[in-house]
Formats: C-alpha cells, structure tokens, sequence
C-alpha cells in the first residue's frame, strides 16, 4: 500500500511541474466540445475583423478575419559596439554597447548601459540606465533609475512614477508623476512634478515656469536658484551646506551604516550556520549510513566528484524532460526532479561531513571525531572561507560540484551495482 501511495503522489508531483504544452499534446485529441450544426454553422459566419481608427474617429483600416499571431515574450538582448533598437517588444529588455539607441516600444522592463544612450520610445514598466551620456525623449510608465556622467530630459519626456538620478550634470524637464530623488554635481529643474522633489548638488537651479505638486526639499553646496516664477504647492526647504559640512555628515552615516551591515552580516551567518548544522545533523541521525558512503566518496577522489559534479548538473535536467515526453515515464521523472533539487541541499553536507573527518584524523583532536561536532566545524570551515572574496567563491563552487559528484557516483554505483546482479 505504501509503494503504492508513493507512486501516485510522485506521479502527481510530476504532472505539476509538467510543461502545459507537453500535457496539451498528450492529450489533445482526447477532449472534444458538443456542437450541434447550427452552433457550427453560426461559428463560422462569424465576422472576425476589426476596426483601426485614431482617436479623434478617423477611420485608418479595417483588418479582415485577423489572425493573432504568437508573440516573443522575451526577454531581448542586445549588445555591441553600435546598438539601434528600432522594432517594438514585449518582455523585458537588455542592452549595452558603445553607442544605443532605442526607438521601438518596450511593453516590460528596460535594463541599458552604453556610452551614449538615447531613449526615444516609450517603456511601459521600469527603466534603468546608466552611461556616460544619457537622453531621455519617450515616456516611461514605471520608476526610472538612472546615473551617469550627464544626464538630459526633453520636454517630451513623462515617467508615471518615481525617478531617482545620479550624475555630474542632471537637467530634468517634462513631466514626472512620482516623486523625484536627484544628486549630482549641478542639478536644474523644469517642466512639472506630481509629488515631492528632493535634490541634493553643488548647484541647484529651478527653472521658470516649473510645477511641483509637492514639496521641494533643496540642499546645495554651493548655490540654489529658485526662480519667483516657479510654483511650489508643498513646502520649500531650500538651504545650502558647505561641501565639507555635507562630507563630515556623509562619514558618520557611512561608519553608523557600515556597523549596521557588519552586525547584519554577522548573524545572518551565525543562522545560516546554525540552521545548517541543525539540518544537516538531522540528516546525519536518519541517514547515517548514507552520509558516510557520500563522504566516503568525497575523500577518495574529490577532483574526479568536481569532474562528474558538473555532469550531474547539466546532463540530469536534459534527463528529467526526456522522461517527461512520456506519460509512462512521468513517475520516473518525478523521482530524478526530487533527488536532483535534494542534491542541491546535501551536496554543501556531504563535504563539511567530509572535512570534519579530514580535521579529526589531522589535527588527532578526538573532539571532533564526534560526527555532529565534525560536521558542525566542517560547515564552520567552509563558510568561513566562503567570506573571503574572490578565493571564497571559488571554493564554495569547488565543494559544491564535489558534493554534486559525490552523490551522482553513489546513484551510478548503486545503479551499476542492481544490474550485475539481475
């Protein structure tokens, strides 16, 4: 009875993480609808076209029986020296290059970086941009971030929500519906602002004419214009602080910071570290004879575990979808998936399992042939080493691809192992 509840429930487990179009091709010609010949017949005298008009009415074209095609969702990438993005698209989007252009319409996120960047066509969710020099001449619907050497707004421009800017030369103009965070080495506003605006340069300039909703909350370290002609519904806090004062100010948030981080950084590894141990102990209690042949295997040849690691991990996927293509298979799919993500978690065990034993026989510390309290400085070693940089990440690469191959020999020894003796 319990084989065969496991069977169902690993079957169930892989139909959910089933692709909907392999379960649609499966099982396409199974559903039929009921409709009887006058449905039929008024389905089909059914007028599918369209009307394409502006919106003062004008009547553009009519499209006949349209047909919606299927659409790229992205994302899109784009790189090079010179990048011209002219076709519009749906789905997030990356571009870098010497020069970028982008003229088409984005429906998703834009990510860009290049060395001049000009952006023409709208985006509907949120921008993020950076370079040397920037332009923005389109609409965005969403939040814009944006640094660079220097940055330019047309009157054109419109973003429907927050902005925050960096540069050396930031002039804004258009109109902003959010609220905007600005800083830089000269700053000027014009056009109109939904919500508050908070600038902090050397220079601050706000131009005639400028709407801003909120407040206006101006910190400069050398000089602020503000014309009598601009109009500020919310407060005006406007003032101006000596550069050094300002340097002075940004030192003892930078050091009260910089403790906060270390503190945070401090007991998010005494956690991590703790509920490893915990974890990995419990693994260790119910399945001892298993972590010991894992480790076992991790000792005797860590380089080739590194070697077959790094098989385990791109080959089973390719596995895992084979066995899906078959109903048949699904169950066995189900199994691969559960023992390929439970990999991911014990793959870092097996080898502090295994430095723990490699330190007790070492170092002859008979403490640590306690397998809790091997394990315990094992994970201990390997997080530590984790913090340095570069080699740290290194490391943690090399011990998980071990443990990765560790237990991908084990599986392919026990497998090898059933066969010689059917």
């Amino acid at each position: 009875m319990r084989k065969v509840i496991s069977v169902f429930l690993i079957g169930l487990f892989g139909l959910m993480i089933l692709p909907k179009s392999v379960l649609a091709k499966q099982y396409d010609n199974l559903i039929t609808l009921p409709v009887d010949e006058a449905q039929e017949q008024e389905i089909q005298a059914m007028d599918t076209s369209f009307v394409l008009e502006e919106t003062d009415g004008e009547v553009l074209g009519t499209v006949q029986n349209a047909i919606v095609e299927d659409v790229d969702m992205g994302p899109h990438f784009y790189f090079g020296e010179d990048i011209t993005v002219d076709e519009d698209l749906v789905g997030d989007v990356y571009v870098a290059g010497g020069t970028v252009v982008v003229n088409g319409m984005i429906d998703g996120d834009l990510m860009v970086a290049g060395g001049t960047v000009t952006l023409n066509g709208d985006v509907s969710q949120d921008v993020r941009a950076a370079g040397g020099t920037l332009m923005v001449n389109g609409m965005i619907g969403e939040n814009l971030s944006i640094a660079g050497g220097t940055i330019l707004f047309s009157s054109e421009s419109k973003v429907g929500n927050s902005i925050v800017a960096a540069g050396g030369e930031v002039s804004l103009d258009g109109e902003v519906l959010g609220r905007v965070f600005l800083g830089g080495g000269a700053a000027k506003l014009a056009g109109s602002y939904g919500s508050d605006v908070n600038a902090q340069a050397d220079t601050i300039q706000v131009a005639p004419g400028v709407v801003i909703a909120g407040s206006l909350i101006a910190e400069a370290g050398i000089k602020v214009d503000v014309s009598e002609e601009a109009e500020v519904m919310g407060e005006k806090m406007v003032s101006i602080t000596p550069v050094e004062g300002r340097k002075d100010l940004s030192d003892e948030k930078m050091k009260s910071v910089g403790g906060v981080l270390v503190k945070a950084t401090l007991v998010e590894f005494f956690m991590k570290l703790a509920m490893a141990v915990v974890s990995g102990g419990l693994v260790i209690y119910f399945m001892p004879k298993l972590v010991e042949q894992v480790s076992k295997t991790v000792l005797d040849a860590p380089l080739a575990n590194a070697g077959w690691g790094l098989v385990y991990l791109f080959i089973t996927p390719i596995v895992i979808l084979l066995a899906m293509i078959s109903i048949v298979a699904l169950p066995i799919a189900g199994i691969i998936t559960l023992v390929y993500l439970l990999s991911f978690i014990v793959a870092k065990w097996a080898v502090a399992y295994a430095v723990g034993i490699k330190l007790a026989k070492n170092l002859k510390v008979k403490a640590l042939e306690n397998k809790y309290l091997g394990f315990a400085v094992g994970m201990l070693v390997i997080n530590a080493v984790g913090f340095v940089p570069v080699l740290g990440w290194l490391v943690k690469t090399i011990v998980f691809f071990i443990g990765m191959g560790a237990i991908f020999s084990l599986i392919k020894l026990n497998v090898l192992s059933k066969s010689a003796r059917k």
